[in-house]
């Protein structure tokens, strides 16, 4: 379940985060994402960016896209040495 590992919100966050290396962490990405206006998706897009660099760099991969209709949520997960079999 993706509300059970660490949840990155922000550059910062994925700096202390990373100190525990966990195998498996989560970025919310907005449920509206298509009803944002051009500058709030710009804004979104930075601010995941770095976030999404961070995470490739120490090695983690994008494994999954979550929808939570309950919580209203939308996550990426991302695994640490992930290896497609």
């Amino acid at each position: 379940k993706a509300n059970e590992f660490p949840l990155v919100e922000t550059e910062d966050s994925l700096t202390s985060i990373l100190l525990d290396s966990p195998k498996r962490l989560r970025l919310e990405i907005p449920m509206d994402i298509d009803r944002l206006g051009v500058e709030e998706k710009l804004a979104e897009r930075m601010r995941t960016r770095p976030i999404f660099e961070g995470l490739f760099e120490a090695g983690y991969t994008a494994t999954e896209f979550v929808h939570d209709g309950n919580a209203k949520q939308n996550f990426v997960v991302f695994e640490r040495n992930f290896v497609l079999n």
